[in-house]
């Protein structure tokens, strides 16, 4: 990542982190783009070429974490098994979570608490979905029928979403990856089951 990429990242993360605090603090109806702004040190017009809406921010990291597995996939599908490619993009994914737990572990909680903002990474998880399955029918062997892919991607990120929703009830502790792991053993089980 050069320069000007690491400071655009940078004043994201920012903004994100402001957005997050200030509306935890006021609520998200109370909160503009003017407070959010001012806490960063930047104007009301500079936070526009980075996010159109105050809800853009908020869910920024969903995208951000999202486009992460479809890198990671692809990457993996060339070398690797579309089921454990796909595991290891999710891990990868979670991965984030662990670094920075209180900045995610906040999001998270917020989402639960605004209906808007749940719909949109809901909207976000299915485009997600579809993007996942077409990399399943399309890159590295064997490639799957629409059918296995959609099945797949369905698995994995309800996996995904079970080890999140539990890392947030237990507010944050633990190894969110570890968690994961740990999920990913239903898969098995549902292979022993119907064997």
């Amino acid at each position: 990542m050069g320069l000007r990429e690491a400071k655009k990242e940078k004043t994201r993360t920012r903004l994100l982190e402001a957005a997050l605090h200030l509306v935890s603090e006021n609520g998200f109806e109370a909160t503009t783009i003017s407070d959010i702004a001012s806490a960063v040190e930047i104007s009301p017009r500079t936070v526009l070429r980075y996010f159109p809406t105050k809800e853009d921010i908020l869910v920024s990291w969903v995208g951000d974490r999202m486009a992460s597995i479809t890198t990671e996939l692809e990457r993996n599908l060339r070398s690797t098994a579309p089921a454990a490619a796909l595991l290891m993009a999710g891990r990868s994914m979670l991965a984030a979570y662990d670094q920075n737990p209180a900045l995610f572990l906040k999001a998270e909680r917020l989402l639960l608490t605004s209906p808007s903002l749940a719909a949109s990474k809901e909207q976000m998880i299915v485009n997600l979905g579809r993007d996942v399955a077409m990399q399943l029918t399309s890159i590295g062997e064997p490639k799957l029928s629409p059918l296995i892919a959609e099945a797949l991607a369905g698995v994995v990120f309800a996996i995904m979403r079970a080890t999140i929703v539990n890392w947030v009830e237990n507010l944050g502790q633990g190894v969110i990856v570890e968690q994961y792991d740990s999920a990913t053993s239903v898969i098995s089980l549902l292979k022993n089951d119907t064997d």
